[in-house]
């Protein structure tokens, strides 16, 4: 997923509603805005990109998830006009899709959603991984 100047911000406060959720116990030193916004500090460019792959790193993390879960918390996300969490799922299985097709990986943000995706089995996982090593054999 990818984010830009013109969603950062949004993008943000979705992270900052799920960041006790899925980090319930997260030391303060720890917490995903705080060093978002350490990173913002020095480089919009490199926040924007740690917030893609904390995006995704919360996709990952939420995989196992109930439905009822998913739907409470699309839910709250949604009457506070934040994208939903299932939302979030499907534009990220987009994103893997295109790389796949593409069959390339061409960043690091597009690194860890293949990353992530890879750890669920599926049809793909085999291609997944082997996209994964010709980009680690690239760099």
């Amino acid at each position: 997923m990818k984010i830009g100047p013109e969603n950062y911000e949004r993008m943000r406060s979705w992270l900052a509603h799920l960041g006790p959720e899925v980090f319930p116990h997260a030391r303060p030193e720890d917490d995903p805005i705080k060093v978002l916004d350490g990173f913002a500090a020095k480089s919009p460019a490199i926040a924007r990109k740690s917030l893609a792959i904390g995006i995704a790193d919360i996709v990952d993390l939420t995989g196992d998830w109930s439905s009822e879960r998913v739907s409470a918390l699309d839910s709250r996300l949604a009457s506070i006009g934040l994208p939903t969490l299932s939302e979030i799922r499907t534009a990220f299985s987009k994103d893997v899709r295109r790389i796949v097709r593409r069959g390339q990986i061409r960043d690091e943000i597009e690194y860890y959603a293949i990353r992530n995706a890879a750890d669920f089995p599926g049809d793909d996982q085999k291609r997944l991984w082997d996209l994964l090593e010709a980009y680690e054999n690239s760099a």
